[in-house]
């Protein structure tokens, strides 16, 4: 635009005009609401005949995805979010059995909203498409020839103002929230997930404190958590570390990595996961330990020697501080009794060479650098005979060369092994071995 100002070929004018309804009536913003009010509720629907739908191929079989997590921080406004939503009319419940289950995505805005999505990859896949020959910019530039007045439109929520047409149980624009999950499944599975929920919370623990009830299956590191709540409660309130951790997670986190106080700063990848509660820091529903506590904790997850992945396996169910994966690693590679009976991978039996039954049956070559220098080896595996040749060159025509050379003077051998390198397994080198016979 301003190149073509400075060079003159296109002129900027600045004008107002005002249009009035009447002599006494000029156009104002709450005239225009007032007047078109119809239009400016809700995001507005495109009014297009009929309703969009969506053509299944039945024969794509159907996927269900699982609930994705959704951090601490977020499921307050996410669940709002969903209730306006639902509210306007752009997404339903759904009580019964469906066939397909999308994930659900949210994306934080730049203002703190949240943007709610779909991830239809697999949806996608069996959507059968209908083609429409899309217009490009020199197929309306023609139309605006005579145009006088241009304006910019924002399309806010473009998605949501064109109808869709539901066929259920074919397909349903259907996504799990952790709140709302009870929302999504018929009564039969109510029923089923109560039996199953009952018979599972047979073997837990149940530990009550205040208002904070916690669930423990009855394993050596749980029952410890249990019995250092109070000492993990008054370390958080001990260690400064934690006690700015609290701080910054009540008062909220900065915009900014480069502005959090470097005592909290490990903490800053899972800011969105961690809240307190009855004075102690959680990332979801795992307990965050402190410094001086994590060694008796390794110390319980290490019972029974269970090897690396099973214990943190075992941790990852309630514990959490940063690094934890790598300190049980190094914890377990340094135990004598796990290194003693760890599975080790079977290493695989040498296959000898046959032995030849007479000199320059079968020789070997290889080519190494020493001092600057390419070199080849030729050896015979009968009397391990070998020869030694500088090389100007890497290539294959340089050691079919050599080989010549070597084999002309001693013979050509019944096999020639080597480690299939690229001047072996080249096209020329095949010729070559094909050409004198070994």
């Amino acid at each position: 635009m301003q190149s073509c100002l400075d060079y003159e070929l296109i002129k900027l004018g600045y004008s107002t005009e005002t249009t009035c309804t009447s002599d006494s009536d000029p156009i104002t913003k709450s005239s225009v609401l007032k007047e078109y009010s119809d239009i400016f509720k809700g995001v507005g629907l495109v009014h297009v005949s009929g309703k969009a739908t969506i053509h299944i191929d039945s024969k794509v079989p159907p996927v269900v995805h699982p609930p994705r997590r959704v951090p601490v921080a977020l499921r307050g406004r996410l669940k709002s979010e969903l209730h306006r939503m639902e509210n306007a009319d752009i997404i339903g419940k759904v009580n019964g059995p469906i066939l397909w289950v999308t994930s659900l995505v949210v994306v934080e805005k730049p203002n703190g909203k949240l943007r709610v999505c779909l991830d239809p990859k697999d949806l996608n896949s069996a959507i059968q498409r209908t083609h429409y020959p899309m217009r490009t910019l020199e197929d309306i530039l023609p139309q605006l020839s005579n145009a006088h007045y241009l304006t910019k439109l924002d399309v806010r929520s473009g998605y949501w103002t064109i109808s869709l047409r539901i066929l259920l149980p074919l397909i349903h624009r259907t996504f799990v929230t952790v709140s709302s999950v009870c929302h999504l499944v018929s009564i039969a599975h109510k029923t089923f997930f109560k039996r199953r929920l009952t018979s599972a919370t047979q073997n837990l623990t149940l530990w009550s404190r205040s208002s904070t009830t916690y669930w423990f299956t009855d394993q050596p590191v749980y029952r410890l958590v249990i019995e250092k709540i109070e000492e993990i409660e008054k370390a958080t309130l001990v260690r400064p570390q934690f006690d700015i951790l609290k701080s910054v997670i009540l008062e909220g986190w900065p915009q900014c990595r480069s502005e959090c106080p470097a005592q909290v700063l490990e903490f800053w990848n899972h800011r969105d996961e961690l809240s307190v509660k009855s004075g102690i820091i959680f990332k979801g529903h795992k307990i965050v330990i402190q410094t001086s506590l994590r060694a008796l904790m390794l110390d319980k997850i290490h019972t029974g020697y269970m090897g690396v992945e099973k214990c943190i396996r075992r941790a990852r169910d309630v514990l959490f501080w940063p690094k934890m994966s790598l300190h049980i690693s190094d914890m377990v590679f340094k135990c004598s009794v796990c290194l003693e009976r760890r599975n080790y991978n079977a290493k695989e039996s040498l296959e000898p060479h046959k032995i030849p039954q007479y000199p320059w049956q079968i020789v070997a070559t290889d080519l190494f650098y020493w001092n600057n220098a390419d070199y080849i080896v030729i050896v015979d595996y009968y009397i391990l005979y070998l020869e030694v040749h500088k090389l100007h060159g890497t290539t294959s025509t340089t050691v079919i060369n050599k080989l010549k050379g070597t084999f002309s003077r001693l013979g050509i051998p019944e096999t020639v092994v080597s480690d299939n390198g690229p001047q072996y397994s080249s096209q020329e080198f095949s010729e070559f071995a094909k050409k004198i016979g070994f």
